[in-house]
């Protein structure tokens, strides 16, 4: 917690990161704290739905004029039939153990919303219908697909 806590204060006060100075507008700065909200909730999300020994990735890509983040992991993933509903706060999914609120993919939700961008579902392993793959496609990448993946 510490260190995302740094990060944002760093470049808030414009301070040298890897030896860049990153001055930003408060537009600019807000649109940066939203993007690492976004990505801590799907890492947290992740990293709580993962199970122990297990893995998940980050990879993100600039694609065009826009950009694509994706975070996959190998846990239960999430069935067709509740994708919508995850986006909704505090709903958590029936019979899982894992602690937290239900408001993770509901704060993502909001900010891929205010952001223009998409955010699409579905599991890393088709085949074994397991694992949660999230991609969030921001305006120009060629990716932008519905709001929610269903298979």
């Amino acid at each position: 917690m510490a260190c995302r806590c740094s990060a944002s204060f760093a470049v808030a006060k414009a301070v040298a990161v890897d030896g860049k100075t990153v001055p930003l507008s408060g537009r600019e700065f807000a649109l940066l704290h939203a993007l690492m909200t976004l990505v801590r909730n799907l890492v947290d999300d992740a990293i709580n739905y993962t199970p122990a020994g297990g893995r998940f990735d980050l990879p993100s890509a600039v694609e065009g004029e826009g950009a694509v983040i994706e975070v996959s992991d190998n846990g239960p993933g999430v069935a067709p039939s509740e994708r919508a509903l995850v986006f909704e706060p505090f709903h958590r999914v029936l019979g899982s153990d894992e602690s937290g609120s239900g408001l993770g993919l509901s704060i993502v939700k909001a900010i891929t919303d205010r952001c223009a961008a998409s955010l699409a579902l579905d599991y890393t392993d088709v085949a074994q219908s397991s694992g949660l793959r999230v991609t969030v496609s921001f305006r120009g990448s060629g990716r932008n697909a519905d709001t929610i993946t269903q298979r």
